[in-house]
């Protein structure tokens, strides 16, 4: 019965010690386990916050290039109204200068014209030329500003394809003072271009 019971101590020491050593490895395993997750974690939450981070970048470009090729869009449909309507301008008063007759005030700024390309130029001796419309009233009218200037004038047989005005040159054809319709009104364009794109936006 002793020797029973001897035995029976010392499975229940060995089956103790057992226990503990269990207990003990289990116990490493826990914390090495909370460890692995803990980094886990930190580590799950240092990608999300860089994903988050990347999408936010990557959402403020897509916004800033939205909106870039938006107002670039504007601007540039801006700028073809601009034209649109400028040229359109340019058209009216070119049909309207083709149906004046040529008499009254059309005359008087036709001899306005004339003049002014005359003193322009500044030399004893000019060419002028015009459309096949004003070449009977410029050749009256040269004959008068030749008169009063002391400047010969003599008017180019051949015509000019415009919607009127006056074209006037030296002898030698050296300088030039284009007082056409389509001259003048070229020269005022960037100034109307300017008005107009103004009007559009505004005055921005």
């Amino acid at each position: 019965m002793a020797e029973g019971t001897s035995v029976e101590n010392v499975v229940s020491k060995v089956s103790d010690e057992a226990k503990q050593e269990m207990i003990a490895i289990l116990g490493e395993g826990v914390k090495e386990a909370e460890t692995i997750l803990e980094a886990g974690r930190l580590e799950a939450t240092e990608a999300v916050t860089k994903i988050l981070e990347s999408k936010d970048r990557q959402v403020d470009a897509v916004k800033r290039r939205v909106i870039g090729n938006a107002e670039l869009a504007a601007r540039n449909r801006g700028l073809q109204l601009t034209e649109e309507t400028v040229n359109k301008v340019f058209q009216q008063a070119l049909d309207k200068i083709a149906r004046l007759e040529s008499v009254g005030a059309y005359d008087d700024a036709l001899k306005r014209i004339l003049e002014e390309g005359v003193t322009s130029l500044g030399v004893k001796q000019v060419v002028c030329s015009c459309n096949k419309r004003d070449h009977k009233t410029v050749s009256k009218l040269a004959k008068e500003v030749a008169k009063r200037t002391g400047v010969k004038i003599e008017l180019d047989p051949q015509v000019l394809n415009c919607s009127g005005g006056i074209r006037v040159r030296s002898a030698d054809g050296g300088v030039v003072y284009d007082n056409t319709v389509e001259a003048r009104l070229a020269r005022i364009k960037p100034l109307l271009r300017r008005q107009v794109y103004d009007l559009l936006t505004g005055g921005s």
